[in-house]
């Protein structure tokens, strides 16, 4: 009886040992057995040592990511830059050579224009008047001259004979001898034009006439052989442009209008001649009629030999 008492006792104390371990196992304060069939508490603490150690690994892999992202990046940029500067070196240097060759060119271009300028200022510095005749052929000089011969004695017939002789200035003529030799010729007839232009021998001759600086045809013969000097002297030696109403002419700017354009001078003086006498010259005759000259009395239809005196008083005026 007594045997089985203790029996029940040390059975009783033997399943109270076994739940108490195995409430303490459960629970996490001893383990009992291998981990992988400990307690609920002892995995959840390995699982959460496993994740910091992860996150602890993941934050490591983020940093060497990013830092050899960057690094990488950075690489890559700078050999972009590169490239792209590259680019844009080869582009502007393309650029400055094709700036560099069209300098070049406009610069050759504008050699050869300044050439050519060159050539013709030369050209026109040694051109005289009777330079046109050279674009005539030669077989068809003598036909003109001999035209032009013709041409002056019918003009002498026609128009000079019955031209009176100059007796004094007036207004008109006056203001057309103040005026430059290029500019009358807006002023003049077309008939003056034409004659001045076409048979400038004959025109100019026959103002040298009827002013009494030199008769008709040695005028004639002196504007055929030398034209220029002929019509310099007439214009700076004599008193040609007083007589018209203008003042003495100076040698040297005589020369130049005479040099650079001899007709123009030639129709300014027959112009003021047609304004000094009243009458009108045309191709083959003259029209108008007689007037007063400035100074009172009709027109003088003889040599003006007898009016020296009137033209000293001219002069002053």
């Amino acid at each position: 009886m007594v045997s089985f008492s203790r029996v029940s006792s040390v059975c009783l104390g033997i399943s109270a040992l076994a739940g108490s371990l195995y409430v303490l196992d459960s629970t996490g304060v001893v383990t009992i057995g291998p981990p992988s069939h400990g307690s609920l508490r002892g995995v959840r603490r390995l699982q959460a040592q496993q994740g910091m150690l992860g996150m602890q690994q993941g934050q490591q892999g983020m940093q060497q990511g990013m830092q050899q992202g960057m690094q990488q990046g950075m690489q890559q940029g700078m050999q972009q830059g590169q490239n792209l500067g590259n680019q844009v070196a080869n582009t502007g240097s393309e650029f400055g050579n094709t700036l560099t060759d069209r300098g070049s060119q406009l610069m050759n271009h504008g050699t050869g224009y300044a050439n050519r300028g060159y050539e013709a200022s030369s050209r026109l510095a040694s051109w005289s008047p009777s330079d046109f005749l050279n674009i005539v052929p030669s077989q068809l000089k003598a036909l003109i001259i001999g035209l032009q011969v013709a041409f002056a004695i019918l003009y002498y017939c026609t128009v000079v004979s019955n031209y009176p002789y100059w007796n004094g200035p007036t207004p008109m003529s006056c203001k057309l001898q103040q005026e430059p030799a290029p500019c009358a010729m807006c002023q003049n007839s077309p008939t003056n034009c034409c004659l001045s232009w076409v048979c400038p021998q004959a025109r100019a001759a026959h103002t040298f006439d009827k002013t009494g600086t030199i008769e008709y045809w040695c005028g004639l013969l002196a504007m055929f052989l030398c034209p220029f000097c002929t019509l310099c002297y007439a214009n700076a030696c004599t008193d040609l442009n007083p007589k018209l109403g203008g003042e003495p002419a100076n040698f040297i700017s005589s020369a130049l209008c005479t040099w650079c354009c001899s007709c123009c001078v030639i129709a300014q003086d027959a112009e003021s001649l047609d304004a000094a006498t009243g009458v009108r010259t045309e191709l083959c005759g003259v029209s108008g009629g007689h007037q007063q000259g400035q100074f009172g009395g009709p027109m003088a239809m003889g040599p003006p030999g007898m009016y020296q005196q009137q033209t000293m008083q001219q002069r002053q005026w």
